[in-house]
């Protein structure tokens, strides 16, 4: 990777991690993460249907960002540009932010 693009990435990541826990760390109650600007988000789950793991994505294209929380409410944002990637993490825990985007899902079966 370039200086230049390995910069850029990391700049890239960077925001959309401070983004998230900016939210992350001065949202009242879970109701503001409606206003979250992502475009998509994603459950990995279980054979059960417990959900283990919650994904947005924040940015596509150049780079691709995905902002994951864990269970225990912390943060990780992996950053992808072509075939190199970053992740970096956030030291804010708010495990009741995972619990609520986990009972918000609905998971429909294949029809």
């Amino acid at each position: 990777m370039t200086d230049k693009k390995n910069d850029a990435l990391r700049e890239a990541v960077t925001a959309s991690l401070d983004s998230v826990a900016h939210v992350w760390r001065n949202a009242d109650d879970c109701e503001a993460w409606d206003v979250l600007d992502c475009l998509e988000v994603r459950y990995t789950v279980d054979a059960t249907g417990r959900v283990l793991c919650v994904h947005l994505l924040t940015a596509f294209g150049g780079p691709s960002i995905w902002v994951d929380i864990d269970p225990d409410g912390r943060l990780a944002a992996r950053g992808y540009w072509w075939s190199d990637s970053l992740t970096l993490h956030s030291e804010t825990e708010r495990p009741d932010v995972f619990d609520y985007f986990a009972d918000s899902a609905t998971f429909g079966g294949a029809r």
